[in-house]
């Protein structure tokens, strides 16, 4: 195998010729596998899952838009809302953003908010930091 089989003194990682990792992705019938994101990334809209990568990719197609991330932010005690944070050298024009991700994405899949930022925080590895958007956010209200 390409990969390693596990953790010296561990059990094996892989069941059933699969590895289990926090990736999640589905397998159609013909064979052909779509990737969701992680399972550590994915938000709760509703009570539904939300994959991030797919409403940054929404939010990328729209004009102006440099990079983006989106995450779930506590707006109030015990209400989360998806959260929009996005670099672009102007400000968008926000009526023709919201119609934008309206004719891309499902209403509880849509951001509630959205934040400009002047840079996105980063990992070591360069991945967006969630984490940091979130607490960030927090500090804030």
């Amino acid at each position: 195998p390409g990969l390693m089989l596990g953790y010296l003194g561990a059990p094996p990682v892989a069941r059933s010729g699969w590895y289990l990792t926090a990736d999640v992705a589905e397998m159609a019938g013909d064979g052909a596998i779509t990737y969701h994101g992680r399972a550590d990334d994915m938000m709760n809209a509703g009570g539904v899952r939300v994959s991030p990568q797919e409403v940054e990719a929404a939010l990328r197609r729209f004009p102006g838009i440099d990079d983006c991330a989106v995450t779930t932010v506590t707006v109030k005690a015990e209400t989360s809302v998806i959260a929009a944070f996005y670099q672009a050298a102007e400000a968008p024009d926000m009526a023709a953003l919201e119609a934008h991700m309206a004719a891309s994405l499902a209403t509880y899949k849509r951001p509630r908010l959205y934040e400009r930022c002047a840079a996105l925080p980063r990992t070591a590895t360069g991945k967006i930091n969630r984490r940091a958007l979130r607490d960030g956010w927090k500090a804030r209200i």
